[in-house]
């Protein structure tokens, strides 16, 4: 990243010196895979975006946006080669709050990424070892309103036998704000899991990141702590598996930089999945 952009990012705010890296992004190394929205009815989608996406009271400075996190279950060893489960709780989660930002874990890209494309932009970022074949991996979907400025997908420690579970940053105007996201699923073993959480905050610190979201297959108060306060993660610390008790096994999304403040606690809602998902939404400030 040349310092220029950085300083434009850091400062929080899209200018006319960021739209130079706009759609370049897709075609380079390491980034992620974006593909259009196709919406029945785009017009109506973006006014809902827009009023979504208002500001808070008089401030100008401020402006809402809600998260929406999900595991959709598809990276069970009895599931993997049975194809996506039912996305339609799933949908109309989606159709109820209109969240601006979805990240998704243990997605079939290639028969799921058409599906979600009726919402709006899908950033794909594939696992990178066999089994799954690069049909496998992370996705983003970016409703419209919403205009991404760049993007990346990091390799994290990982056993590699069956995940090569990865993180993907996005960087998204909102309301004339940059907004720095980082998506990502750690590990369920302990001791990866450890390794995963000190390489996320290296980029954190590389990249200024502003919301961290996914699943972190660990108590998300501890995986706070050792994210924003520095301290060192735990290998005792409270795991969401085994993940077939789904009420104690949800996603979650922790606010980085504090410019970012939760409105409200997150809720939690049954898909089909061994998860539940989560959406939250959140105060932005310059």
């Amino acid at each position: 990243m040349d310092i220029g952009r950085r300083e434009v990012l850091k400062a929080g705010a899209v200018t006319a010196a960021t739209a130079a890296v706009r759609g370049d992004q897709s075609r380079a190394p390491g980034g992620l895979e974006i593909l259009p929205s196709k919406l029945s009815n785009p017009s109506e989608t973006a006014r809902r975006a827009r009023l979504a996406l208002g500001n808070i009271a008089t401030d100008p400075n401020n402006t809402t946006v809600t998260v929406m996190s999900g595991n959709l279950a598809g990276g069970r060893k009895d599931r993997i080669w049975q194809g996506p489960q039912d996305q339609t709780k799933t949908i109309e989660l989606i159709k109820r709050w209109s969240p601006q930002i979805c990240f998704f874990q243990e997605v079939h890209l290639e028969r799921l990424a058409p599906l979600y494309q009726q919402f709006g932009q899908v950033a794909l970022a594939p696992n990178d070892s066999h089994p799954t074949r690069g049909d496998f991996g992370n996705m983003y979907v970016i409703q419209e309103g919403l205009d991404i400025i760049n993007h990346s997908k990091i390799q994290l420690p990982d056993s590699g036998l069956v995940t090569g579970r990865n993180a993907a940053t996005i960087t998204l105007d909102v309301n004339g704000i940059a907004l720095r996201v980082l998506g990502t699923h750690f590990s369920p073993e302990a001791s990866i899991r450890y390794q995963q959480i000190r390489s996320v905050r290296r980029t954190i610190d590389r990249e200024g990141i502003d919301l961290a979201i996914g699943d972190f297959n660990q108590d998300l108060s501890s995986v706070q702590a050792s994210l924003v306060a520095r301290r060192q993660a735990h290998l005792s610390a409270p795991a969401t598996m085994p993940s077939w008790k789904p009420r104690t096994a949800a996603d979650g999304t922790i606010p980085i930089s504090r410019r970012v403040t939760p409105i409200d606690r997150p809720t939690t809602h049954p898909i089909e999945s061994d998860h539940l998902a989560v959406l939250e939404q959140f105060k932005i400030a310059v």
